[in-house]
C-alpha cells in the first residue's frame, strides 16, 4: 500500500531508487529538499516510489508493482504531468505518452582542458543558450530563468548540481549542467552550444567532460535524448541506452 513518506523514510527511497536515472531524480529530490516543503511530496510501497515536485510527479515502478492500486491514486492525487518509464504507463493503461530515450555514459574517460566549472556571476548567459538551444524544455522568458536561477542555485550550493562549459575569449559558448545528483549518480541537462560556436565540438568536449569528471568520483552519469538528432550524439560518444522514459499529461 503506498504512505507518504517523511525523514524517517530516506532509506527506503535509497533502496527503492537504486540504479536507475529516475530513481536519481527522486532520490535527489529527497536528499535536496527533504520532507518538509510546500512543493515537494514523497510516497512509497514495497516495490513503488513517487516524488512530487511542483506539479510533476516522476514515478519508478518496479514489474510486480500493484498498477491497478498505482492507478487508483494518479487519479485520487490528481497527478496530470507524470515522468516514469515507458513499461509503466502501458501497464497503467495510459495510451497518450512521450517517449525519450534514457543513456548512461559506460565510455572512457575523458577530460578536455579547455573545459571548465561555470560560476555563478555566468547564470544568465549559461541559461541563455540552453533556452535558446532547447526552447521546449527552457522558456526564453524572464520567469522561466528566475525559476531555474532559484532552484539551481538551491541546489548547487548544497552539492546536488554543478555546471561546466568551454569559453572562447572569455565568452561561454557551451554548456552542460547536472539537474540531479546523488552519492552515486548524476542526469546531466542542458547541454547546449551557442549557435556561433556549433560545428567545433565544444558540446561534445563539455559533455564528455562533465561525464569524465562524474565517473571519476564512482557516480553513473545519465542523460535523457530530447531528440533523434541527440539520440546519435550521445551514441557516438560512449553512451548506451538504459531506460525509456515516458512524458504523460493527462486531461483533467
Amino acid at each position: 500500500m503506498l504512505r507518504i513518506l517523511d525523514n524517517n523514510d530516506i532509506d527506503s527511497v535509497k533502496n527503492l531508487s537504486a540504479g536507475s536515472l529516475l530513481g536519481t531524480r527522486i532520490l535527489c529530490y529527497a536528499l535536496c529538499y527533504g520532507f518538509d516543503k510546500s512543493f515537494v511530496d514523497f510516497w512509497a510501497s514495497e516495490n513503488v516510489v513517487i516524488a512530487r515536485f511542483e506539479n510533476t510527479f516522476t514515478i519508478k515502478a518496479f514489474p510486480d508493482a500493484d498498477f491497478d492500486e498505482l492507478r487508483e491514486f494518479i487519479d485520487i492525487i490528481g497527478a496530470t504531468e507524470i515522468v516514469t518509464d515507458k513499461y509503466t504507463a502501458e501497464a497503467l493503461g495510459i495510451a497518450d505518452f512521450i517517449v525519450k530515450s534514457g543513456y548512461r555514459y559506460v565510455g572512457e574517460t575523458c577530460v578536455y582542458d579547455n573545459v571548465s566549472a561555470v560560476n555563478e556571476d555566468l547564470m544568465f548567459q549559461l541559461y541563455s543558450i540552453i533556452s535558446e538551444a532547447i526552447p521546449d524544455s527552457f522558456g526564453n522568458d524572464r520567469d522561466s530563468y528566475l525559476s531555474f536561477l532559484s532552484d539551481y542555485m538551491y541546489r548547487k550550493r548544497r552539492g546536488y548540481s554543478r555546471a561546466y562549459g568551454v569559453f572562447v575569449d572569455d565568452k561561454l559558448v557551451s554548456t552542460a549542467i547536472t539537474s540531479a545528483e546523488t552519492d552515486d549518480s548524476a542526469i546531466i541537462s542542458g547541454v547546449a552550444c551557442d549557435e556561433e560556436y556549433r560545428k567545433f565540438g565544444y558540446g561534445k568536449k563539455t559533455v564528455l567532460t562533465s561525464a569524465s569528471l562524474l565517473n571519476k568520483e564512482n557516480k553513473n552519469v545519465y542523460v535523457i535524448a530530447l531528440n533523434d538528432s541527440a539520440k546519435g550524439f550521445y551514441e557516438h560518444i560512449g553512451y548506451e541506452k538504459c531506460e525509456e522514459i515516458a512524458y504523460i499529461s493527462k486531461k483533467v
